[in-house]
């Protein structure tokens, strides 16, 4: 082994003799000194040297080819020991081609920077070798672990690869500032990750950004996507081994940037600017352990998607739009604002159902923009609070929980059937409350607003309103309320205690039946307004009690159906009669509010 010292005495060319203090060009047991004279010495064909020192002042020009090392200096002359390859300060990489493969079989360092220029390709290929990063390094194209491992130092060093970076042997990340065109891990390659930033640029000529087909240590990391390419731009996040753990997408391009496969993200995904959706298979699951934030410019998925969407919570800003899956959206969780899910920008449900199971007191700000809702935390006494006035498109489900306002005021809109099971609950403050329907089933209970609860359908079996469960009034007004479009015909109200009711249906003619609960018994603490429609009894033999005011009107009628000759109504309060109240014969009435008639009174 012996040190070769580069002199240019005849000309440029490495491969010439006379070029090097020994006159004999290097071997591969050879440290080589690339030293400061006038004739910079240019690389020719690929040569193999023991190890590499570029002395400070000199320029070194790779021409295209690529310099292999083999070993690391031991200390002899101009070297120093323990390095397979330094560029000192004040060196320089002439042009962008110098390419340097390392095979050194132990741990050994580099100094892979000089002041001017940077090396083009570094490719490590030894089962044995660890290649400490001395200084920050930049890379004018790719890095190439085929065996061994690179590493950027407890001291975590910055690397940057302009390129593609391509791993089957292991790239340690430390605590480093790590910058890459793409990566692509290959089966048995291992990426133990930054526990800072892994920034990438572009994609490589698969057209994939990240391709994790080994090991992805995520080490608290964050991964960003910061790409302005055309045409596909994939992501495999399925690594063989591990997964990551904060994903930010900032897209530039108009491009989706589309994962491919069930994808898990260990902690939070951001989409700060551009689109982030699934590839062709629109099944495939996304998975987020924690916050999902959609910044303005944000868009994450697209329509069509089927998958299951679970997110520990979700954040939508103005100016940003979440594409919710036609499946299940799940929100496990809770911002740290206290918010399961905060839309402030679009939110397009595609048929698709909003699940909450937060197991904590949690805010949701929803808008009018979710299709079907389903309430169901792991404990029974959490409280979910609505932060504003609430459409839901489809259908609300309470398995649990508490669903409330949180001020008095908010109303909610339920477009289809409201439903409360278990041990749910519906605190509807005093605000305006319009359902399709409501279930109340055994355990559930819905407090009802002071203002007006209106029911405006019915479930499929027909009824607008069943009570298995508790029914609390709080002087509120129940309004069968089927005054729209499409929305009329006959229905059932199935409750013992209510204290305002008005029925107002579609036409004249159509009727709302009134059904106790238990006990052959209704009653109405304070007033029933029949503004339009019929309204009577289901079943023989049941009494109704209208403790307040009966105010019918010129489209209203009150009892018709003559076969009901057993019931017993009585009315504590006036009745004033501007339209149809029948009597049937055998039925006890007692009006010991007395009653004004302006309409038809009958007996049958």
């Amino acid at each position: 082994m012996a040190v070769v010292t580069w002199t240019g005495a005849v000309s440029t060319t490495y491969s010439t003799d006379g070029n090097w203090d020994t006159g004999s060009k290097p071997t591969s047991s050879d440290d080589v000194i690339i030293a400061n004279v006038t004739n910079d010495c240019v690389l020719t064909g690929s040569p193999t040297v023991n190890s590499l020192t570029v002395l400070s002042g000199a320029r070194f020009n790779g021409n295209t080819e690529t310099i292999t090392v083999v070993g690391e200096a031991d200390g002899s002359g101009a070297t120093t020991n323990g390095y397979a390859v330094k560029f000192e300060t004040g060196s320089e990489v002439v042009g962008t081609n110098t390419g340097i493969t390392i095979t050194t079989s132990a741990a050994t360092n580099v100094l892979m920077q000089p002041t001017t220029g940077n090396v083009r390709d570094l490719t490590i290929n030894h089962a044995s070798a660890v290649v400490n990063i001395r200084n920050n390094t930049t890379l004018s194209r790719n890095l190439t672990i085929t065996a061994g491992e690179l590493t950027t130092t407890s001291d975590s060093h910055a690397l940057t690869v302009t390129g593609d970076v391509d791993i089957t042997g292991t790239l340690t990340g430390n605590a480093s500032a790590i910058s890459m065109g793409s990566l692509t891990i290959n089966s048995g390659g291992t990426y133990s990750a930054t526990s800072g930033t892994t920034t990438i640029t572009s994609k490589n000529s698969s057209n994939y950004i990240m391709d994790l087909d080994g090991t992805f240590t995520h080490n608290n990391g964050t991964v960003r996507i910061n790409s302005t390419g055309s045409g596909d731009q994939l992501v495999d996040l399925v690594p063989s081994s591990g997964t990551l753990y904060d994903l930010e997408i900032n897209e530039n391009s108009t491009n989706p940037v589309q994962y491919n496969g069930n994808t898990t993200i260990a902690n939070d995904l951001t989409v700060v600017e551009g689109i982030f959706q699934f590839y062709d298979n629109n099944n495939s699951n996304l998975t987020v352990t924690g916050d999902v934030s959609i910044e303005d410019g944000g868009q994450l998925a697209a329509s069509g998607w089927s998958g299951a969407g679970e997110f520990g919570s979700l954040s939508v800003a103005s100016g940003g739009t979440y594409e919710a899956t036609s499946g299940t959206t799940t929100i496990t969780s809770e911002a740290g604002s206290g918010y399961a899910i905060e839309v402030s920008g679009t939110y397009t449900p595609n048929a698709g159902t909003l699940k909450i199971t937060t197991d904590a007191n949690t805010f949701v700000k929803i808008l009018d923009d979710v299709n079907h809702l389903i309430i169901e935390p792991a404990t029974a006494t959490r409280v979910y609070e609505y932060v504003n006035n609430t459409t839901i498109q489809g259908d609300l489900t309470i398995n649990a929980g508490r669903f409330t306002h949180y001020s008095s005021t908010y109303s909610l809109d339920v477009q289809g059937d409201c439903t409360i099971n278990n041990t749910g609950e519906l605190d509807g403050g005093s605000g305006s409350i319009e359902l399709g329907s409501l279930t109340i089933n055994s355990g559930g209970t819905y407090d009802a607003t002071s203002g007006t609860t209106t029911i405006t359908d019915e479930t499929s079996g027909g009824y607008g309103l069943i009570n298995s469960g508790t029914y609390t009034h709080n002087n509120g007004k129940l309004k069968i309320d089927f005054n729209t479009p499409n929305k009329d015909g006959h229905t059932i109200i199935q409750v013992n205690d209510l204290y305002d009711l008005e029925i107002d249906m579609n036409a004249s003619n159509y009727e709302v039946k009134f059904d106790d609960t238990s006990g052959n018994a209704t009653n109405i603490l304070n007033n029933l307004d029949i503004t339009q429609g019929v309204f009577e009894s289901k079943d023989n033999g049941d009494t109704l009690t209208i403790h307040g005011l009966t105010n019918i009107t010129s489209n209203g009628t009150f009892m018709p159906d003559a076969n009901h000759d057993t019931n017993k109504i009585i009315h504590n309060g006036l009745v004033t009669n501007l339209g149809t109240y029948k009597i049937n014969d055998g039925t006890t009435v007692k009006m010991n509010g007395g009653i004004r008639n302006l309409g038809t009174i009958t007996v049958e």
